[in-house]
């Protein structure tokens, strides 16, 4: 069974080198390409991509609008294979039997999408990946409202959702009942000729396409993988920071300026309830600190209750600052990559 992986990139640099050396790792024995799209890298990112051609099956195309929703319609239009693996150049494959799980749940005819169920982290790794990787998102406020998609530590759950699943021996087979967690990037996989039959396909936002997917295809046609994988999400403490930021304000954006992603972004109120009392009182996020500590041994759950509490100040202040000013003073193009 042959599969694409399409990968976006953008003075990558930083990331690049790893995520191939760990796609080398993984899939020794496969038949596979790697599609790149690239926005336009003046650093060494394409430098470091040439190095790998005489090893790995990689093609490069160009991709003119820069942002990775239009970079993975590249990849998609020059793909050669039915299943389409996405993966961003910050996720890396830790796990050598990665592809060959997907493969084998992919021999059921039925399945048309797949995803990680987990996240993982490295030893040495910054405090603010590893709670990702713990808690099973990158924005605590996910905890408290369940539109989680991965494995939580804190719930013990597999998503923040309700959903009814099949329980098979390397994967679990997921039929959604009401509401769609924020599935689509990070690993995520689908069969090309499903892909081809959602109406807008060509705009391949993260979740809007998938929430289209669901709406046909709803019958235990979604796979949760069991496997991980890592996302080097942020930098440290400073970068988390940064993206709280860049993630309010593109909220705002959309729901000022009425852009529709796809995706019902309506917030679970008795979930943002229990966000506020939770960092009002931080109590309630050391006692999940703690639950989560007996679930998963590790150090990083002592600075779980800051993260979330930045979290919590950062969205309050933008929150109250576009209330004040009655409409979005933020640009789209500053978020595309």
């Amino acid at each position: 069974m042959s599969f694409s992986i399409i990968t976006p990139v953008l003075n990558s640099e930083r990331v690049i080198k790893n995520f191939l050396d760990n796609i080398t790792k993984s899939t020794k024995n496969l038949n596979f390409e790697i599609i790149f799209a690239d926005g336009g890298s003046n650093d060494k990112t394409l430098e470091i991509i040439d190095n790998f051609k005489n090893i790995l099956p990689i093609r490069v195309y160009d991709n003119p609008k820069k942002d990775f929703e239009s970079g993975r319609v590249v990849g998609i239009k020059n793909s050669k294979y039915d299943i389409i693996f996405f993966l961003d150049s910050d996720n890396f494959i830790t796990d050598t039997k990665f592809f060959l799980k997907f493969l084998k749940a992919y021999e059921d005819e039925n399945i048309l999408a797949a995803e990680p169920s987990s996240y993982t982290y490295m030893k040495d790794d910054n405090i603010a990946n590893k709670i990702h990787s713990l808690i099973g998102c990158a924005d605590p406020i996910s905890v408290f409202i369940k539109n989680y998609a991965h494995y939580s530590n804190i719930s013990k759950k597999l998503m923040g959702i309700n959903f009814l699943n099949i329980n098979k021996r390397d994967f679990v087979k997921i039929k959604f009942i009401d509401k769609i967690p924020t599935i689509g990037a990070n690993g995520f996989t689908i069969r090309k000729k499903a892909l081809q039959k959602l109406k807008n396909y060509k705009n391949f936002s993260d979740i809007g396409r998938f929430v289209e997917f669901t709406s046909i295809y709803n019958n235990y046609n979604f796979a949760k993988i069991k496997t991980n994988i890592y996302h080097k999400s942020f930098d440290g403490y400073l970068h988390f920071c940064f993206k709280q930021k860049r993630r309010i304000k593109l909220y705002l954006l959309y729901r000022n300026k009425r852009i529709n992603t796809g995706y019902n972004w309506s917030t679970n109120r008795i979930g943002l309830f229990n966000f506020i009392l939770a960092n009002i009182f931080v109590l309630p996020l050391i006692i999940q600190a703690t639950i989560g500590f007996f679930n998963k041994n590790s150090k990083a759950w002592f600075f779980y209750p800051l993260y979330s509490l930045t979290t919590f100040y950062i969205y309050s202040f933008y929150f109250l600052t576009d209330f004040f000013r009655k409409t979005s003073q933020y640009k789209f193009e500053n978020y595309k990559t």
